[in-house]
């Protein structure tokens, strides 16, 4: 689909990280107001971290598909869609491209450096952090699906 085609694409794109930054910042604050910095500190961490992993995820799998050409469909003559075969190989060698994508290791790198921190000078609230990871895939599918 082209965006720039459609009129005002760029106002809802602005929604759409508008609302995805105010779920950040509306858990940091409850999470203060309930459990205190521990809380805020633990929901911020797993907000940020899975938020990074799954937009390195979003960033290595849209260059492996366009590169293995994968989203091209082919018409046969009674113009019924159907998909390209791949052979398996490719398929295992995408898989493994996506899984091994450099700005997927750095996002799982910073969550486990972000982990280590919490955890050594004991801010780490397992309820808070786990509010932040379910507010992350929230914020992600809000973001996909407005």
């Amino acid at each position: 689909m082209n965006f720039k085609m459609i009129p005002n694409t760029e106002s809802i794109t602005s929604l759409k990280i508008s609302l995805v930054c105010l779920l950040a910042f509306l858990g940091v604050c409850l999470g203060f107001w309930m459990r205190g910095v521990d809380a805020a500190l633990s929901y911020g961490v797993a907000y940020l971290s899975f938020l990074g992993v799954f937009f390195s995820l979003y960033l290595s799998m849209k260059k492996r598909l366009a590169d293995a050409g994968t989203l091209e469909i082919s018409e046969n003559e009674d113009h019924e869609e159907q998909e390209v075969k791949i052979p398996l190989s490719h398929k295992v060698a995408l898989g493994f491209g996506i899984s091994l994508a450099f700005f997927r290791i750095f996002a799982y790198i910073l969550l486990i450096i972000a982990l280590i921190f919490l955890l050594e000078f004991q801010l780490f609230d397992v309820y808070a952090y786990m509010i932040g990871v379910f507010s992350s895939v929230c914020g992600v599918l809000i973001f996909l699906l407005l």
